[in-house]
């Protein structure tokens, strides 16, 4: 039969010895480093959301310049000499060769300036429409 008496029944709990001691803070310590790269790393979480923060920013350029293209497109188009737009050649000429009609007064407008220079009509080169 067993002895069941309180002097004999020893803690079924092991005693940790050195190398079972450094095995356990080794793993505590490979599980906090991964675990910390997964969140913070230059691949983790917070890398991947800035990421995808850059790519829909991207993304939103792209279509800008997309539909600048398209524009710029239409407008080499109406230039072509097969489908040439009376209206987009008279405003050409306008922009380039700062041409206009006398009763007009022509504004050249500057981009670092806040007030633009006004131009006087006289000053102005003007074309005869016939």
């Amino acid at each position: 039969m067993i002895d069941l008496a309180p002097e004999t029944v020893r803690p079924t709990l092991r005693k940790v010895t050195r190398g079972g001691l450094a095995m356990i803070i080794f793993c505590a310590l490979a599980i906090f480093y991964l675990s910390y790269n997964l969140v913070v790393g230059d691949r983790g979480i917070l890398a991947w959301l800035r990421l995808r923060g850059e790519i829909d920013k991207a993304q939103l350029t792209l279509q800008l310049l997309k539909t600048e293209k398209l524009n710029i497109e239409k407008k080499v188009n109406a230039l072509h000499p097969e489908n040439l737009d009376p209206d987009m050649l008279e405003e050409r000429v306008r922009a380039v060769l700062g041409l206009g009609r006398p009763q007009e007064t022509v504004i050249l407008l500057r981009r670092n300036e806040s007030h633009p220079p006004i131009i006087d009509n006289s000053k102005a080169i003007h074309i005869n429409n016939k």
